[in-house]
């Protein structure tokens, strides 16, 4: 015992010589220091909490509506009235009504399965177009805010070759996986090489032969129908070619 208290008792004269200190030094800047008998305390605050969870029976209706013939429901949302709202207000909105689809989807296979009449299958159209409002809204946004940092709200499409080395006009639009790791885009889009110049060229020649035929036998039709119709104008022509080409 006596040996405990010669190890304990350096420890305490130091422990006393650092509060003596600290003491000092709060004196000296204006602070006060309360000393805690527990330094060691719990401290508990409140956290929010959402809606139960019924796990899977969030996508079935409520029991009070199974069996029901028809079912009351309102009318999809309008773009006048999503344009009010804010960015946040359409995200919460967007999921609100991806869960009531996903629910309606749920019931409409299990009265499918029951071999029974899905009450009131206009809710799935109502739904839908409410999503596309919805959609359409984000775009004219995106747009609005694309033309303030660019002259152009996006690029409309670019020129690329396909396997066989012949250009056209690729419209752009978004694509869930990029081009350099689509393996779907890199076959149907290889690099483009030399040797494929030679049959190029023969294409291409070949395409301005169609090209100067149609246009010799444009102007043959048209002066047959001059001769025929003296009083058609070149605008009457020119219409009268065109719903044909079309």
């Amino acid at each position: 015992m006596a040996t405990a208290m010669k190890i304990i008792s350096p420890l305490m004269r130091n422990a006393i010589a650092f509060s003596s200190k600290v003491c000092i030094l709060a004196k000296q800047t204006h602070f006060k220091i309360n000393i805690v008998a527990n330094p060691l305390r719990v401290v508990t605050c409140a956290f929010h909490t959402s809606t139960s969870q019924r796990g899977l029976m969030e996508f079935f209706e409520e029991k009070n509506m199974w069996g029901e013939d028809k079912i009351k429901c309102g009318r999809p949302w309008r773009i006048d009235e999503l344009r009010l709202k804010s960015s946040e207000d359409l995200h919460k909105l967007w999921y609100v009504l991806l869960k009531e689809r996903n629910m309606l989807m749920t019931m409409e296979h299990e009265y499918v399965r029951e071999c029974e009449l899905f009450p009131s299958p206009e809710r799935m159209e109502k739904v839908e177009h409410s999503m596309e409002n919805l959609l359409e809204v984000i775009k004219e946004r995106d747009e609005a805010y694309n033309m303030l940092e660019h002259p152009q709200t996006k690029p409309e499409g670019r020129v690329v070759r396909n396997a066989l080395g012949i250009k056209y006009f690729r419209k752009c639009r978004e694509q869930a996986v990029p081009m350099h790791v689509n393996k779907t885009y890199r076959l149907l889009h290889p690099p483009y090489e030399k040797w494929k110049g030679k049959y190029l060229s023969l294409y291409y020649e070949k395409r301005r032969l169609e090209k100067r035929k149609a246009a010799k036998r444009e102007l043959r039709n048209r002066r047959k129908l001059q001769e025929k119709y003296p009083h058609l104008t070149e605008d009457d022509l020119d219409a009268a070619f065109d719903n044909k080409i079309q």
